[in-house]
């Protein structure tokens, strides 16, 4: 009996005993993704994913994006995002995040980038096709002149020119010749493309001979204060077309965007100061989402520098979250 009432008196304590709460989530931790692509492997051992690389880059307008990839200098934001998981790991060894002033400023940062993913998906939404339309019928004056297509080749000498001009003539290929011989670096590097340009932006002289000029022409050589130009003309037209500007326009649609949406917002704001003093909701000229700047961005990431600096951050935070652009 004395047995039985024991075990009785067992059951019943491992049945009132509290379970252990489960560990709190490391901040920055990700859960592993099944399936998802590895992006960068940093150190031979640390694997960033390309869903965690795409939270970083998403914060890079679309536009720039493309010519840091094109260029080369997008390595600069991917040894960034490698610092980042660096010292994050080394952060969370030490237990950093177990100060409470710095739980505080990783609760703080998750705030700013919620709110600047809000902003974010308010200047998404006023991308639309007929937004981008009424914005391009509004600058209709700046985009509907006439433009030519050409390329050229540079040269000091006018011998050099007039004898390129008649391998040319002879069916030599415009392209190599400009890459070998032509002194103006940028184009030379494409073959003497100048892409698409209108009557301003040229010298005069050069300006008269290729807008005079039918398609599918080569002229020259044409001397102007920078030497002797080999030019052909590739295509004419109009006005500039809509889908060459896009990027542009949907990054000034987006910012009105963004302008209506915080304005909104600040029409029910009011700060109180702790001594008792307000602070004017238009105050801070950002667009309320801290530190992080418009579109989370870290400000005007016009450089591969500053955008590396802002990927650098997200992949420190071992990747965080992530709306358009």
């Amino acid at each position: 009996m004395r047995f039985a009432l024991s075990v009785v008196f067992v059951l019943a304590a491992c049945q009132t005993q509290p379970a252990a709460p489960p560990p709190a989530p490391l901040p920055g931790n990700i859960p592993v993704q099944e399936g998802a692509p590895n992006a960068l492997t940093v150190n031979g051992e640390i694997k960033v994913t390309v869903p965690m690389l795409e939270a970083v880059t998403s914060r890079i307008p679309a536009a720039q994006l493309k010519r840091m990839k094109e260029t080369g200098q997008i390595d600069q934001v991917y040894e960034q995002v490698g610092v980042g998981e660096i010292l994050y790991r080394r952060a969370i060894a030490e237990g950093l995040h177990e100060d409470p002033q710095i739980r505080t400023g990783i609760a703080m940062t998750v705030r700013q980038y919620l709110a600047g993913v809000m902003v974010n998906r308010a200047a998404d939404a006023a991308v639309t096709p007929e937004s981008l339309q009424a914005k391009y019928d509004e600058r209709a004056v700046q985009y509907k002149r006439a433009q030519i297509h050409a390329r050229h080749i540079l040269l000091k000498e006018q011998s050099l020119a007039d004898d390129l001009r008649t391998q040319i003539d002879e069916g030599a290929n415009f392209a190599e010749l400009a890459k070998k011989h032509s002194t103006d670096p940028g184009s030379g590097r494409k073959g003497g493309d100048l892409g698409w340009f209108d009557e301003g932006r040229m010298v005069k002289e050069f300006t008269e001979a290729a807008f005079a000029a039918e398609p599918n022409t080569v002229l020259g050589p044409i001397e102007t204060r920078f030497g002797f130009h080999v030019i052909e003309v590739l295509e004419k037209r109009d006005a500039t077309p809509l889908e060459d500007v896009q990027d542009s326009l949907e990054t000034q649609i987006r910012r009105e965007g963004q302008d209506a949406y915080l304005a909104d917002v600040k029409q029910e704001l009011h700060v109180e100061r702790g001594d008792g003093g307000t602070v004017p909701a238009s105050i801070s000229g950002g667009d309320g989402t801290g530190p992080g700047g418009r579109d989370g961005k870290g400000g005007k990431a016009t450089k591969a520098g500053k955008a590396g600096k802002a990927g650098g951050g997200g992949g420190g935070g071992g990747g965080g979250g992530g709306g358009k652009k």
